[in-house]
């Protein structure tokens, strides 16, 4: 499972069997995501709209 939000990138892996979530692991980043992420995706289509 990918988090973009709050201002942190987090990714967990689960399993999800018979009603039962069972979580394996989790990791954070609190450089990624949230305004950051924002930033970088913006960034990135002007980028693509005036052609470079």
């Amino acid at each position: 499972m990918y988090d973009l939000g709050g201002g942190i990138f987090d990714v967990s892996i689960i399993d999800i069997n018979n009603g039962v979530i069972e979580e394996f692991a989790a990791a954070g980043n609190n450089h990624l995501g949230g305004d950051d992420f924002d930033s970088c995706l913006v960034d990135y289509f002007i980028m693509k709209l005036k052609g470079k």
